[in-house]
């Protein structure tokens, strides 16, 4: 088992069209102290900007994930057309990792 980690962090298709089914993001989580680390994943526009929390801290087992955005915000929205950042967050009791994955968003 390897040490705490995210993998093959992907968003299919990318650029992605709501209008058309939503984007799959998918990851390869690792961790060699828990069978189930902790997930965080957001996605916020490219001010900064919070745009959606997919997962808020919910364990989710090692291997491959596969998480899907419709392309709604938290509020309920459509989010507009435009550059995306996805927030992927880890954490087990050995610490936390994190990445970050572009992507854009096209109706």
């Amino acid at each position: 088992t390897e040490p705490l980690g995210i993998k093959d962090l992907n968003v299919l298709p990318n650029p992605f069209s709501p209008l058309t089914g939503p984007a799959d993001i998918s990851f390869t989580l690792t961790s060699d102290q828990t069978p189930t680390p902790e997930v965080t994943l957001k996605i916020y526009n490219m001010v900064g900007d919070l745009v959606r929390t997919l997962v808020d801290a919910q364990l989710k087992p090692r291997g491959e994930n596969i998480i899907q955005w419709d392309g709604t915000t938290d509020y309920g929205k459509m989010a507009m057309n435009g550059r995306y950042v996805l927030h992927l967050q880890v954490k087990d009791i050995s610490g936390t990792k994190a990445k970050l994955k572009p992507f854009v968003l096209i109706k």
